[in-house]
């Protein structure tokens, strides 16, 4: 009898065993499965550029919610890991504002990216297609290589055009190994893809088109005018004020215009900034140099405008930061460019634009731009699209004159109109300037 209840045990045992390797293998191939099958999160929009896409979600990935801004170009991106280097993958989606000038090609920017892994990187041939998805196609190129110790990867790169020289690029890296991973990732992201061109971004070009077929002088009411405007918080104390003067000038080297803007923040060090800037009738020709000195230090950057080629030099370092070219959308952060089209939106009917804005650290941020009324009468409306919730509100008077630029944002300031007497009595430290423009327009040409 105790021989057969050890040969009863025995064989329960062997179907125990059995049964939890069928099991082990059921929940493993459960696992790959949910791996595989890749889930995407809900539609995340960019605002106001019609665009909305859908990233990787769940079963191991995490994606960003939001858009995130990064100088000149808005990115999101989404991870995945099960645990050690080998078992990671990686999306990343970038809408390009304004594309680096000379583009290389994706087959040679995948390339590059692969031997930048370091060490020793064995490559295979370049894989290339392309998808069409509606209206959109998105060009692609696909690179496997083998890092010796560090594994497998390969790495996928598709690049979308889209109107206003706008771009979306889908970066997926992969290190597991699944295969094929990335170009799944790649066509789930494209399929979920969503555009529906709203046509801000062209109404903002022909407002700007608009202003360079007449010509900038025509914004000029008197040669060499000068703007002041007191910055005030929201207790009404002034701790600052700007200064902006133009003057046309008549070279045969086509430039027409000659602009200087000051910003003063008074302080025990002082946060100041100035910008030259010397430009053609048009604003499609300029070099614009910004100077800054604060507590942290001075700075200082030239931006010059040829071709349709922007370059950016760093002028303490003596070298070249980037270059991009710039659409047809884009403006620099000058008061003498900004105001003819803040007041084309002004005088227009029900007007709604989106324009691009170069800012004076070289950096490019989207701004909607909409005519809006209160009771104090009909004002401008300017919204920073980079997430950050920050906007103006510009005011005018009866004859079409700036009077007040709310800024709305975590630290709130206005802007108020004043004359030259009104600004030296509140700066005595910098009425010389103030007293004569000419020594902003008359600085060493950039």
């Amino acid at each position: 009898m105790a021989e057969g209840i050890t040969k009863n045990r025995f064989v329960a045992e062997e179907l125990a065993l059995a049964i939890i390797l069928v099991v082990s293998l059921l929940v493993a191939r459960l696992v790959i499965e949910l791996r595989s099958a890749i889930k995407m999160s809900a539609p995340i929009e960019l605002g106001r550029s019609g665009l909305s896409i859908t990233m990787p979600q769940g079963n191991g990935w995490q994606s960003e919610a939001n858009w995130q801004y990064d100088d000149t170009r808005f990115t999101i991106s989404a991870v995945f890991s099960a645990g050690g280097p080998a078992n990671v993958a990686y999306a990343r989606c970038r809408y390009i504002l304004i594309p680096p000038a000379g583009q290389r090609t994706i087959v040679d920017r995948v390339t590059s990216e692969a031997q930048a892994i370091g060490g020793e990187v064995a490559l295979e041939p370049v894989q290339t297609g392309r998808l069409t998805l509606g209206d959109l196609n998105i060009d692609w190129a696909s690179i496997k290589g083998d890092a010796g110790a560090r594994g497998r990867f390969e790495i996928i790169l598709g690049v979308c055009s889209l109107p206003a020289d706008r771009q979306l690029e889908i970066e997926v890296l992969q290190t597991t190994d699944e295969p094929d991973l990335a170009k799944r990732v790649l066509e789930k992201i494209a399929k979920g893809i969503r555009f529906k061109d709203n046509g801000l971004l062209q109404a903002g070009a022909g407002v700007i088109s608009e202003i360079r077929a007449k010509g900038l002088s025509q914004s000029a009411t008197t040669d060499s005018a000068t703007v002041f405007f007191a910055i005030t918080n929201p207790r009404g104390q002034a701790f600052g004020f700007t200064m902006d003067a133009m003057t046309q000038v008549n070279a045969d080297s086509g430039i027409s215009i000659r602009a200087a803007s000051f910003f003063y923040v008074r302080g025990p060090v002082a946060d100041e900034r100035i910008g030259a800037m010397v430009c053609d009738n048009k604003f499609k020709r300029f070099t614009w140099r910004i100077e800054k000195t604060s507590r942290e230090g001075g700075a200082g950057i030239e931006m010059i405008l040829q071709d349709g080629v922007l370059t950016v030099n760093n002028l303490e370092a003596g070298r070249r930061i980037n270059e991009y070219r710039l659409g047809e959308n884009v403006v620099p952060d000058m008061d003498f460019i900004l105001e003819p089209v803040l007041e084309n939106v002004l005088n227009g009917p029900g007007r709604e634009i989106v324009i691009d804005v170069l800012r004076s650290d070289g950096t490019v941020i989207p701004v909607i731009i909409e005519k809006a009324a209160d009771e104090s009468g009909d004002y401008i409306r300017v919204e920073l699209l980079d997430g950050q919730g920050r906007s103006q509100k510009v005011y005018y008077d009866g004859a079409k004159r700036r009077t007040m630029i709310e800024y709305l944002q975590e630290n709130p300031y206005k802007l108020t109109r004043a004359d030259a007497n009104q600004i030296m009595v509140l700066f005595p430290e910098r009425a010389f300037l103030i007293r004569d423009p000419r020594q902003l327009l008359q600085r060493e040409s950039p």
